[in-house]
């Protein structure tokens, strides 16, 4: 298949399209077949300042491929505090902050669709990270081509496809010089692991990319086969043992992945049946109590306290930040700050973001389940919420380097 057959078969000419686009070969390449074939694109940017000068030529690249096309351009920094802190993962935390623009995007409407240019060499990365991770059918599956609205047209294509495509057509593109470097686990089956295996099986990729498309498709019956247990939940909460207990271990994971539920439970649900009636499985902030032949959430309300907080001023931010600690600017809040649990009708502005996200909508995407979506306390002063802890921070008073009057906000508990 050819870069661009991988996209003619999508029929976007109807959708509206955000490309992600860093500035490397990849997705460079995702925009000039793009603009080939005229399909009209907003290009999409995240600038993490990660690599200094380096980062911000990334960003002036994609600009100038927005002025080449005369396509819109749209470009985002990520704050420091998103991507340092004490138990941050940097690429986990840089993952997250460009999907809540895709989810943003793609919650316009069905046809709002965001494409990625994830090729096949990343699809068997994934395989064997997963594989490191002791993954299921579920993680060794990899990427899927459609799914939520995301698009990823080029897992049929290698990554030496995508050069030949760009060396005919006269591309320039940006090099991460960390793609070489072998910090992180990804580049090191990249650069060492993959390139030693293929010296002994040549045919490798191309047997786990027919591995991963088959369990893919285990996943979709699995999925379908556990549709019994998610309806009972989804109505009444409940989990029936009788029928738990004649689910295969790959069905148990496809029930806790469908509700969003952590794949420990498994392991307790296994073990429910010795349970004696009313004893509990903490859930955090709900619980499963033993009742006749059965597990049934139930909501802590007795339980609820409202996190404890500390307000001091400072001079000026830290190079380092703490998940549980943000930084305001004095000047830009209403009133008092104090603690609360979310409503229905909370709405935050986001940090990255122009418009305004629902408490809610962002709990609901992040995989918590409805009658735990009020369990969730806010940080907010008298007019608006400024930070969901764990989720979101506002841009509305959130403090900067040049703010003169800085307090700094910390959790004693979340």
């Amino acid at each position: 298949m050819s870069v661009v057959k991988a996209l003619e078969s999508l029929q976007l000419e109807t959708k509206k399209v955000l490309v992600a686009c860093s500035g490397g070969l990849d997705s460079t390449v995702l925009v000039h077949a793009l603009a080939s074939l005229n399909i009209p694109i907003t290009l999409f940017h995240v600038n993490y300042h990660l690599r200094g000068e380096e980062s911000d030529a990334d960003q002036l690249l994609v600009e100038s491929l927005g002025k080449s096309f005369k396509t819109p351009v749209q470009i985002e920094h990520c704050p420091k505090n998103i991507l340092y802190g004490d138990g941050i993962n940097l690429q986990q935390a840089a993952r997250t902050f460009r999907r809540s623009f895709f989810e943003e995007w793609t919650a316009k409407s069905e046809q709002h669709v965001v494409l990625v240019a994830h090729h096949a060499d990343d699809q068997v990365e994934t395989f064997f990270l997963q594989l490191a991770r002791g993954a299921g059918i579920f993680g060794l599956g990899g990427m899927h081509p459609e799914q939520a609205q995301m698009i990823r047209p080029f897992l049929g294509l290698t990554k030496s496809d995508l050069e030949r495509y760009a060396l005919d057509h006269k591309i320039t593109w940006r090099e991460d010089r960390s793609n070489k470097e072998n910090d992180y686990l990804r580049n090191r089956f990249r650069n060492v692991f993959l390139p030693e295996m293929e010296k002994e099986a040549p045919e490798l990729r191309k047997s786990i990319l027919i591995l991963q498309e088959a369990f893919r498709k285990d996943q979709e019956t699995l999925l379908l086969s556990v549709q019994e247990l998610v309806h009972d939940w989804e109505k009444d909460q409940i989990i029936h043992l009788s029928k738990w207990d004649k689910l295969s271990v790959e069905q148990k994971m496809a029930f806790t992945k469908a509700l969003g539920l952590e794949h420990w439970l498994i392991e307790r649900l296994d073990t429910s049946e010795s349970l004696q009636l009313s004893a509990t499985i903490d859930l955090g902030f709900t619980s499963l109590v033993k009742v006749k032949n059965a597990l049934k959430q139930v909501n802590k309300e007795s339980e609820k306290k409202l996190w404890e907080f500390k307000i001091e001023g400072i001079e000026i931010l830290p190079k380092s930040f703490s998940k549980n600690v943000i930084y305001l600017d004095s000047s830009k809040f209403v009133g008092s700050l104090r603690m609360r649990f979310a409503t229905a009708d909370d709405v935050i502005h986001p940090i990255g973001m122009n418009g305004k996200q629902n408490v809610f909508k962002i709990l609901k995407e992040s995989g918590i389940p409805n009658q735990e979506r009020g369990f969730q306390q806010v940080l907010c002063d008298d007019q608006q919420v400024l930070w969901i802890p764990g989720y979101k921070i506002s841009r509305k008073a959130i403090a900067t380097d040049s703010c003169t009057s800085i307090v700094q906000v910390s959790l004693n508990e979340i």
